[in-house]
């Protein structure tokens, strides 16, 4: 170990001349020893201090978890779809399947059902499906903005993407273009809140029945307004 005298010394000669001529040793008034300890200890109080700031906020903001803006789902999901707009044009539901699931990151509900005007045997029906995701761990934005053309039958499928203003944080309408298919699609993103509806059709009948047409383009185009007034209840409904 240096002790302060030799560390003294190398500061200058007249010092050591000093401790020659047997005169007792005493730090200069102009030069007070330093104690680098001391320095080390308040950089490592100062990192500890911004390690521990940065933990809590980490922390805190994993506790808080992600914003659902009051959305909640349970098995009455179907009964909160009522679906008005779309039930005056195509006929009220005739057929509700729920099915609700909880997880800790995330809590899914779903329900199917069948549009047909009242008393309606055979024809044509229509098929409406409605998924609600609440994230609660995960930010769902990435996978959203990343999947937002992504025809949901097929990834290499391309899909026709109109945003919709003033519906959620953010929502798209797509429309299948496969010749196939023409089936529209409203996705909405509300904080950790996603939600889908899937307007579809089909024939109700019997073998050898003749089968109506299929509706055309435009007149599967004229039922996206009221799919986007009949998810905005929705969202209305599911606020607790």
């Amino acid at each position: 170990m240096i002790s302060e005298p030799e560390m003294a010394g190398g500061f200058g000669n007249g010092e050591v001349a000093e401790l020659m001529d047997g005169s007792e040793w005493r730090p200069p008034r102009d030069a007070p020893a330093r104690r680098p300890w001391l320095w080390a200890l308040g950089g490592a109080v100062v990192a500890s201090a911004v390690w521990a700031g940065g933990l809590f906020a980490y922390e805190r903001g994993r506790d808080e978890g992600i914003d659902i803006k009051g959305y909640a789902v349970g098995s009455d999901i179907c009964v909160r779809a009522r679906l008005p707009s779309l039930a005056a044009a195509l006929g009220p539901s005739t057929m509700e399947i729920p099915w609700v699931k909880y997880t800790a990151p995330l809590d899914r509900a779903r329900c199917d059902m069948t549009l047909a005007p009242k008393g309606m045997t055979t024809g044509l029906s229509y098929d409406v499906s409605i998924t609600v995701d609440l994230h609660k761990k995960t930010d769902p934005v990435p996978e959203f903005e990343a999947m937002r053309d992504v025809d949901r039958y097929s990834s290499d499928a391309a899909a026709k993407v109109e945003e919709v203003p003033g519906l959620g944080d953010k929502a798209y309408m797509l429309t299948t273009l496969a010749a196939d298919s023409r089936d529209p699609e409203l996705r909405v993103r509300d904080g950790g809140a996603v939600f889908r509806l899937v307007l579809g059709y089909g024939w109700n009948g019997n073998e050898g029945e003749k089968q109506p047409k299929d509706p055309t383009a435009e007149e599967i185009a004229a039922l996206q307004p009221a799919m986007i007034e009949d998810m905005r209840a929705l969202m209305a409904a599911l606020k607790t």
